[in-house]
């Protein structure tokens, strides 16, 4: 169980000692009796002013230099020549085009190549008070080539992960916890030296699903699995070449600094520049990630594409540590007692606004589910948070009625469409990576697609479209103080929130809603960054003979929504690694080669991360979760009861396949093959949802995949949980804790929203797969207040529920 994942615990459980959260799922029984045994030794209020204490002084310990760059320029004491010899000595070279990492992600990767080496050299040279500018030059081939031979003899780099120190201050917080016995050792085990990745569990795992994939492609494939020269490529990404020039003063002469291209590398002082860059990176270098969601109607029986939100695009060095959400929000969630009856919300219904970042996406138009569309300004909400607009969205839902029904689609009223001649096809969401080249990949992602034969109920359209979605990006790795740091000081934030809860739990303060303080922005947490941890903790750790990198932006999303079916409404989580394609060298002592083998072991090792999270997922909420997983896995679980079907090409996916397949999974499929994916796929069956391999056989990219291209999916499960409070709440935003007809208090709101809304993505498979590891998942709220949501029509819920929120 991962640092990060013990932290969160421990909060978790000083939350249930306050009394101020109920019971929950696997840990209901340990929480019982906790609340009165505590207050015998101490107030809930003190004991939450301890627990703060320590969490501080936690953070205080925490080596912030390896993420901070106002931290770092401290340590080096404003010293420009430390600061040389820092970047220069603990910075190492990775080859790759463009801006990618930008300064503090190349200081948290310990690595990047000569821009961003040179933008963090700069940056930390103007923080020391000096002028500086970066310069550009051109390589020729064997200068290019003598940089990437450098790569040889790299030892281990990252941001080393010393924890010791935090032992005195992780004991206060075990101790106003009130955690005992196996739980105060479980989370004290943290300080434990991070494994090697050969050592952990999953290795074995993730070596035979390589080793699987490696022999059924067998000689189709030919010898392009084998190793391959990579210095050509290497270098020709190297000949765009940056350095740092730095004054100390208007009169002063510049000076250059080559932190890469070292004397023992190649004289680079004479190398002239052809272009200098002060303050701003032109977007041509960047690596850029654009957004946008669209959707298709049709009008009188033809298609119509229509965007539902102005494109929001960013640099991804920008993305570093953020967490993106997008969600179309239903204007049917108007008080908590809707939450009784899932019927009530749909039926109040009448449009879906789409938000990013939990705010109106920009030029947003709300629509509804027959495809009718008007832009939010009309509305007089554009401006207003996700908070403020589900305050006020009762009193505009007549008039956003009465403006949707009287849309003519630009046409005039002579000529204007009946509603019997629109329908709603399709919405998705669309990802676009934007390469320095110029190149741009776009991803489909499917939000609901209008069945062939089929008419869906307007409830099954609704929480498809309703579904949130958390987006993380990862250019290279995060080092866990950085992880342990945003998760405590995620903590911190909610000191205010915590302390009006008690004290409204107590009846000294008035709870009115207009007294009430703000939900942090953070309530969340940042449940994609721990994939993206883990996939780096399958790394191999012989870096001296192997070196994997991210040459480009990593991208996964998250979702756990809900869905109807003939039994009740149920839940679904799925992951979904948009790319995390690695360049993965085998850097011998004469040459440097692309290993495709090691690249597959590492797709198969993030597959596998995928599933054992959303396994730990369940193991909380349930005594013996679901083993309904969607998984690429199983291909190889089962070795020797199916036989996959080998695609090479697009059409391969029409006449191979069987119309068993739906059309969003074909067009994943073709969409891999057109890409020069080779894919392995298991047949086709009806009723039984498609997986498959897509392997890249020059590069041995890799990555398991199901469903419409989506990575693993937990499947619809309802055990004791009939529907998901984590869901619903996720849908609904925080804004129901703040309504004014609520019958519940504002402690017994945000204390259950602990439980439902933070802590699903518990830690109990994923802890025991990954070991005792800082690389571990970094799990989404547990103990953090997020939002009320839940269904409480059923007893058998694992959440003890105020009576407030029960029918």
């Amino acid at each position: 169980m991962s640092m990060i994942t013990r932290m969160t615990l421990a909060m978790m459980a000083l939350c249930l000692g306050i009394g101020l959260v109920p019971p929950v799922g696997n840990y209901a029984a340990n929480a019982q009796g906790l609340n009165q045994k505590l207050n015998d030794q101490a107030p809930a209020e003190q004991r939450l002013t301890q627990a703060l204490a320590a969490v501080a002084d936690i953070r205080q310990a925490l080596d912030k230099t390896q993420f901070d760059i106002e931290a770092l320029i401290e340590s080096l004491d404003y010293d420009p020549e430390a600061i040389i010899d820092f970047v220069r000595d603990e910075i190492h070279f990775q080859p790759y085009e463009g801006l990618l990492r930008g300064a503090q992600g190349t200081l948290m990767g310990r690595a990047g190549n000569t821009l961003d080496q040179s933008l963090l050299l700069a940056l930390l040279l103007k923080e020391a008070g000096l002028e500086a500018r970066l310069a550009r030059g051109t390589l020729d081939h064997e200068q290019a080539s003598m940089l990437v031979r450098s790569l040889r003899g790299q030892t281990v780099y990252g941001a080393e992960n010393s924890l010791s120190d935090l032992e005195p201050s992780l004991q206060k917080l075990v101790r106003a916890a009130g955690l005992q016995g196996p739980q105060a050792q479980s989370v004290m085990q943290a300080l434990q030296p991070t494994p090697k990745a050969q050592e952990l569990p999953i290795w074995t795992s993730a070596v035979a699903g390589r080793d699987y994939l490696m022999a059924q492609l067998g000689n189709k494939a030919g010898a392009a699995l084998a190793r391959h020269d990579a210095e050509a490529e290497l270098a020709r990404q190297s000949t765009d070449y940056f350095w740092v020039e730095f004054k100390d003063g208007a009169a002063a002469p510049w000076q250059r600094v080559h932190v890469v291209a070292s004397g023992d590398v190649f004289n680079a002082e004479t190398l002239p520049a052809t272009e200098y860059f002060s303050d701003h990176i032109p977007e041509s270098m960047q690596h850029r990630l654009r957004l946008r969601v669209r959707l298709e109607r049709l009008v009188s029986g033809k298609p119509e594409t229509i965007d539902l939100m102005d494109p929001w695009e960013r640099p991804v060095a920008n993305l570093t540590g953020k967490r993106l959400t997008f969600a179309n929000r239903p204007n049917g969630f108007r008080s908590l007692q809707d939450l009784n009856d899932l019927s009530m919300i749909e039926a109040s219904t009448t449009f879906l606004l789409p938000t990013l970042n939990d705010a109106p996406a920009p030029g947003a138009l709300v629509f509804d589910l027959r495809g009718r569309t008007i832009p939010l300004s009309t509305l007089a909400m554009d401006g207003m948070g996700a908070a403020e607009l589900f305050r006020t969205v009762g009193d505009q839902t007549l008039a956003a009625a009465d403006a949707l029904a009287g849309l003519s689609f630009g046409k005039t009223k002579n000529d204007e469409v009946t509603l019997t001649a629109l329908s709603l096809r399709r919405v998705w969401l669309e990802y676009t990576s934007i390469h320095p080249n110029g190149t741009e990949r776009v991803d489909e992602r499917t939000l609901w697609l209008m069945p062939e034969t089929v008419s869906p109920a307007p409830n099954t359209v609704l929480w498809e479209l309703a579904t949130p979605h958390g987006i993380g990006v990862a250019t290279s790795e995060y080092p866990a103080s950085y992880l342990l740091d945003m998760e405590l000081s995620r903590m911190q934030s909610f000191e205010p929130i915590l302390r009006w809860a008690l004290q409204s739990k107590n009846g000294t303060v008035d709870d009115s809603p207009a007294n009430r303080p703000a939900t942090p922005p953070e309530w969340s947490g940042f449940p994609e960054l721990a994939y993206l941890s883990q996939f780096d903790a399958g790394v191999h750790s012989d870096q001296n003979l192997y070196l994997a990198y991210r040459a480009e932006p990593s991208i996964v999303v998250t979702r756990h929504g809900l869905r109807t079916t003939p039994n009740g409404p149920v839940s679904f989580a799925d992951v979904d690694i948009l790319h995390n394609r690695r360049t993965v060298l085998y850097v011998g002592a004469s040459r440097v080669q692309f290993d495709p083998t090691e690249a597959i072991r590492l797709g198969v090792w993030d597959t596998i991360v995928e599933q054992v999270e959303l396994q730990a997922r369940e193991s909380f909420w349930h005594s013996s979760p679901s083993t309904k997983f969607i998984s690429a896995n199983r291909m190889y679980q089962t070795e020797g009861t199916k036989t996959p079907l080998l695609l090479k090409t697009p059409t391969d996916a029409t006449t191979l396949l069987t119309t068993a397949v739906d059309e969003p999974t074909r067009i994943a499929l073709e969409q891999d093959l057109s890409r020069g994916y080779v894919v392995l796929a298991e047949a086709p069956a009806a009723d039984v949802p498609m997986v498959w391999w897509r392997i890249q056989p020059q590069t041995g990219e890799t990555l398991g995949r199901a469903l419409d291209g989506r990575g693993q999916a937990l499947s619809e499960y309802q055990h004791a949980l009939t529907v998901s409070a984590f869901s619903t709440s996720a849908i609904a935003g925080t804004a129901l804790c703040y309504g004014s007809d609520n019958s519940c208090s504002f402690a017994e709101c945000l204390g259950t929203a602990m439980v439902v809304s933070g802590i699903v993505t518990g830690a109990g498979a994923a802890g025991a797969a990954l070991g005792p590891t800082i690389w571990g998942a970094l799990f989404s709220g547990v103990g953090v207040v997020g939002t009320l949501a839940t269904h409480p029509a059923t007893s058998n819920l694992p959440v003890s529920l105020p009576s407030c929120f029960r029918s």
